[in-house]
């Protein structure tokens, strides 16, 4: 990829992961998002809080998502056994908020051996029970990241 991409330090081009909650994306970063259109803003955990363990910035992060094309959400530690009370409202609002294709799952890992399948078994089984199809499960789980970054979609 960093032969196609821009390194993330140059706005014109590349990718910015940006961890959230730190600060509140809508108001720190909408402008860079609009500004640097050549650039894709990763927004991490998708606005969880860690500290709170609550959705504070969600609904700010995808409406990031929903507005702007280089306006991406990761899942990062909403799979963690910490986020296991938010999981299911965080899914629906994924859902809600139009952002499904939109969603880049991470494994916020790995941390310890086995918290990576732990992480991934917790969240593909929350998808399947708020009702997420198979399709919309593969475009998380795989192929929103493999269309982002121009790669072939993985077929098991």
């Amino acid at each position: 990829m960093s032969a196609r991409h821009t390194p993330p330090d140059v706005p014109a081009g590349g990718v910015v992961s940006m961890g959230m909650p730190l600060f509140n994306a809508e108001r720190y970063l909408e402008e860079a998002i609009r500004r640097y259109r050549g650039t894709i803003f990763i927004l991490g955990h998708s606005g969880y809080d860690s500290d709170q363990k609550a959705l504070t910035y969600t609904d700010s992060a995808i409406r990031l998502a929903r507005s702007y094309d280089n306006a991406w959400l990761e899942t990062g530690a909403l799979g963690a056994e910490r986020a296991a009370q938010v999981l299911d409202d965080y899914l629906k609002r994924l859902k809600a908020g139009g952002v499904v294709r939109k969603t880049l799952y991470g494994s916020d890992g790995p941390q310890r051996p086995g918290y990576a399948k732990t992480h991934l078994r917790r969240f593909a089984a929350a998808m399947k029970a708020q009702g997420y199809t198979a399709e919309e499960q593969r475009l998380i789980l795989a192929d929103n990241f493999s269309s982002l970054f121009g790669l072939p979609n993985f077929r098991p």
